[in-house]
């Protein structure tokens, strides 16, 4: 004798996140970069992979890396191509951050900058005529900013979005219909 079976069903309803993010080339890869006067740096692929695996999620995002205020964001989503770090960041409710937002979307601050710990490097030695050069291979990340001149060139917001809470989601409407005739 078989026992009686039981189905339960239960609706769920997933909701996109509201709010405003802002996405972006946190660190391009291969790239020879003047930084001031005294070197030339270059981020490798990689480099930040291990501070990525750990605690990158969360991290925060200024402005001009001002860590001594609030964080205008954290970071929600990272990936690492073969041209550079990509992030996405959401932003904060506060005022300075819709201030920052405002300014991206005015391309009045367009750049973003990396704040990092060099863990290990490789230094090529300069002359009269070359400037030492700095490979970093492996660096901890520890914030990134919203920047008006960013030190490489291809570091850049990318977009400026608004989550919307209306997402079409045909699959989930269909089977919500399903499940309610239950």
């Amino acid at each position: 004798m078989s026992s009686p079976s039981e189905r339960r069903v239960f609706a769920t309803e997933i909701r996109s996140r509201e709010g405003r993010f802002v996405e972006g080339v946190a660190a391009p890869y291969d790239s020879e970069t003047p930084i001031g006067s005294q070197y030339v740096e270059v981020l490798m692929r990689g480099l930040f992979n291990k501070s990525i695996r750990e605690a990158a999620l969360n991290l925060p995002l200024h402005i001009f890396h001002d860590t001594a205020t609030y964080p205008v964001g954290k970071a929600v989503d990272w990936d690492d191509r073969s041209d550079g770090l990509y992030g996405v960041w959401e932003m904060d409710s506060s005022d300075e951050a819709k201030r920052a937002v405002e300014a991206a979307e005015k391309r009045m601050v367009g750049g973003l900058s990396v704040g990092f710990s060099p863990i290990q490097s490789d230094v090529k030695p300069g002359d009269e005529t070359t400037p030492t050069k700095v490979i970093r291979k492996e660096a901890r990340l520890v914030e990134v900013s919203m920047v008006s001149t960013p030190a490489y060139a291809g570091a850049v917001i990318t977009l400026v979005r608004t989550a919307g809470p209306n997402i079409p989601r045909p699959h989930f409407d269909k089977w919500k219909k399903w499940a309610e005739r239950m």
